[in-house]
């Protein structure tokens, strides 16, 4: 006889046992993140309650990343200079680009490096 699997929403009652799941080492391996039981009921409650923490990224830096993500072509990755001059080594072949991106008055320096 085989076990019935069904799936439920997660209420506040599941909470408990949701903690005591999360600190099984087989889970651990894979969930990082050792959590207190306060810290799953702040974690999840909000989601269980319909409250969730929204939280919107505005201003240069996002949308300088939006374009360039936008701007890549397939297999490749476009970074700013801030962000290139932090993994240069890893990258040291990347391709500089000056490009003129929508809302700047200047061109923007951009690296792109290749992941195939």
């Amino acid at each position: 006889m085989t076990a019935a699997l069904r799936f439920q929403r997660l209420t506040a009652n599941d909470l408990p046992l949701l903690h005591e799941w999360l600190q099984r080492e087989h889970v651990r391996a894979w969930w990082s993140r050792r959590e207190s039981f306060e810290e799953v009921v702040e974690h999840y409650l909000p989601a269980i309650d319909g409250r969730f923490k929204d939280f919107t990224a505005l201003g240069d830096v996002t949308n300088i990343a939006a374009r360039l993500t936008a701007g890549a072509a397939p297999g490749e990755i476009l970074m700013d200079a801030d962000t290139y001059d932090a993994v240069d080594g890893l990258h040291p072949g990347a391709q500089r680009r000056e490009l003129e991106l929508k809302g700047k008055s200047a061109p923007v320096e951009a690296f792109a490096i290749h992941t195939r």
